[in-house]
């Protein structure tokens, strides 16, 4: 028999960790439905600064998550609608689950399909997509549906400010999206997650629920809501930062490792022959956090008065 587990929060963070917890302890098929607050979530090897704008998700207040898991980067808000199968790998089966997903959209009255390994359609437009993971013990097969999210805030937040980005990280491939409403106007993500359970519970003998024991998930929670893991994980990248000083243009070449400045050249048009002097030194050890306001700094700093 199957055991399904249903989020009692909306902190990306907590149920995220909810969602590894499972995957570390889960003994029997289970089913975890899970709705989050307003966040982008980025795949396990990606740079945010080339998926995100990080102005805009900062001024809206969204949150940055880094999952465990590869892909693209996906914008949640409360219209969006997270599954996760964590299933023994003795009878883990991608196929088998897919087919329960179908199954649950159908009886919804949309008739989706798989498009390559990761992306759920409908009528040709992208209504969900998946990621993949193994354990020694478990097999973790999670994905999200977009039921009634704000398409427009998923836009803005999923699009980086004009930087010149060269990353050796994952890039994502933005595919024109859709809401499941669109082809069902009374599907919720209620609705929605009833029928999964269905599915779910038909499939594996029953579904007996798990409590949501928020406390035993703290920690973990902490450690993905760290800047340490958010931005500590980015792979080495170097990002062009153009500004304007004085009527001179300019552009800070940055490397970064570990989410951290390392090292940092100025080309530009500038005639201060010391201004790379000048500069530099605010530039090294900087966090990707933080690039969003250097220009700002340096301009505050070094910038001449009327």
């Amino acid at each position: 028999m199957g055991k399904i587990l249903r989020a009692a929060c909306h902190d990306p963070y907590i149920n995220l960790a909810a969602e590894q917890f499972l995957l570390d302890e889960a003994k029997e098929p289970v089913l975890y439905l899970w709705v989050n607050a307003p966040s982008v979530i980025v795949g396990r090897n990606q740079n945010i600064l080339k998926e995100v704008n990080v102005g805009f998700i900062r001024s809206a207040g969204v949150l940055p998550v880094r999952r465990t898991t590869g892909g693209g980067a996906v914008y949640h808000d409360l219209g969006n609608l997270n599954y996760s199968f964590i299933i023994p790998n003795s009878v883990y089966d991608v196929e088998r689950q897919n087919r329960l997903l179908l199954s649950a959209l159908k009886d919804a009255g949309v008739v989706a399909v798989f498009s390559g390994r990761n992306d759920v359609l409908c009528d040709g437009r992208k209504i969900g997509g998946q990621a993949y993971k193994k354990t020694a013990s478990n097999g973790l097969h999670h994905g999200t549906l977009l039921i009634d999210l704000n398409v427009s805030d998923a836009a803005s937040a999923l699009t980086p400010p004009a930087v010149k980005l060269a990353s050796k990280g994952v890039t994502s491939v933005r595919e024109r999206i859709a809401n499941i409403r669109e082809f069902s106007p009374c599907a919720t993500v209620e609705s929605i997650s009833a029928l999964l359970a269905e599915a779910f519970g038909k499939e594996y003998g029953g579904a007996d629920p798990i409590p949501f024991e928020t406390e035993k998930y703290r920690a973990l929670a902490d450690k993905f809501a760290s800047d340490e893991w958010i931005f500590g994980q980015e792979p080495p990248f170097s990002v062009g930062i153009p500004f304007v000083l004085n009527g001179e243009s300019s552009e800070l070449r940055l490397s970064l490792k570990g989410g951290t400045v390392r090292d940092a050249r100025l080309t530009g048009d500038f005639i201060d022959p010391d201004l790379p002097e000048k500069i530099l030194p605010f530039a090294i050890g900087k966090s990707v956090k933080e690039l969003e306001t250097l220009p700002e700094t340096i301009k505050a700093l070094f910038g001449k008065t009327e």
